[in-house]
């Protein structure tokens, strides 16, 4: 049985990404070379809830999602699709949000975005960021004559 998920999209968040190798800020595209980690930072101001979502041959897959703690110092991840390569992150007011995604291979290309809500069952997105993955390393290095 399928079921339709419906979203309230508003586009207002500003993301920024980097990875270990490349810094870029405010880009809807970015590219990472395989067996490289990437970082993806959100804010999650004035909000409890946050999701991280990767739309991929169009299937809507949940990476990770967290809740603050009743104190809303801390960052309670809920669930997470694959605790070996994917954290979550907070700073100390739990205001900015990072996921890092270790490793990355092909299968971690598509859309990401991420979901913040507060005491509303409706999760408002950010604008979604493209992740392409190149070669690895030695197959970009080759691609210049290099051996």
């Amino acid at each position: 049985m399928k079921k339709n998920i419906f979203f309230c999209v508003i586009w207002f968040v500003n993301m920024q990404t980097y990875s270990s190798d490349l810094s870029v800020g405010g880009s809807s595209d970015v590219r990472v070379r395989m067996g490289e980690n990437i970082t993806l930072n959100c804010s999650m101001r004035n909000r409890d809830e946050v999701a991280w979502y990767r739309l991929r041959s169009e299937e809507l897959v949940l990476l990770i999602s967290a809740e603050k703690d009743k104190t809303g110092r801390r960052l309670l991840t809920t669930y997470n699709q694959n605790r070996t390569r994917m954290k979550m992150t907070a700073d100390s007011w739990v205001t900015r949000v990072s996921l890092t995604i270790s490793g990355v291979t092909e299968s971690d290309s598509g859309l990401y975005f991420y979901g913040i809500k507060s005491d509303t069952p409706e999760m408002h997105f950010n604008k979604p960021i493209r992740l392409e993955i190149e070669g690895n390393r030695f197959q970009f290095f080759s691609s210049l004559g290099v051996r």
